[in-house]
């Protein structure tokens, strides 16, 4: 599960959903939709449009400078002064460590280069489906312009009804099973 939303997201949506459009909130609420719940997907949608892409060889570059990264610290280890660095307890240990969780970033980031794209966010478009299909699940209906709103809020981006429809044509079944991580 992610982080829970801080009082200062709550705010700032509802102060944007105050400019943008709280009517289109309180439609939804009527249909059947729970506020609470909609501000949190609002929120993570937020936090999703906030985030930044990244590119093949971006993360191939980034994988291999941590990969050295990881390297020098596994040398350091070895150092006849690691120890006085005072990095904790016992530092070469430390160094141990941190080369570890380095090496394991890199694998990470490798095994996630293939698949990236800059000119997408999926990060975006989970967080946008999510909120669909919580609409369509309570209200058994699209409502597509009060969500264009709300996502025009939230992101701060004009959004209309028909685009986002086109949109959840186009994307539902490469959403249909969403996980649950990176709320």
């Amino acid at each position: 599960m992610g982080r829970p939303a801080t009082q200062e997201e709550w705010a700032a949506i509802q102060y944007d959903l105050d400019e943008w459009s709280d009517a289109a909130l309180n439609q939804l609420i009527a249909g059947g939709c729970d506020r609470g719940e909609l501000k949190t997907l609002l929120v993570r949608l937020r936090r999703a449009s906030e985030t930044t892409t990244w590119s093949k060889a971006d993360l191939e570059d980034a994988a291999n400078r941590v990969s050295r990264t990881a390297k020098t610290l596994r040398r350091l280890q070895k150092w006849g002064e690691a120890r006085n660095l005072h990095l904790a307890d016992d530092s070469e240990r430390w160094l141990s460590e941190r080369s570890a969780d380095l090496q394991t970033l890199t694998e990470r980031l490798r095994e996630r280069a293939p698949d990236a794209d800059k000119r997408d966010n999926p990060r975006l478009g989970r967080a946008q489906a999510r909120l669909i299909a919580y609409v369509r699940q309570k209200t058994a209906s699209p409502q597509y312009a009060h969500l264009a709103l709300l996502i025009s809020a939230a992101t701060h981006k004009d959004r209309d009804g028909d685009t986002l429809r086109k949109w959840w044509a186009n994307n539902k079944k490469k959403y249909a099973n969403l996980p649950a991580h990176d709320r």
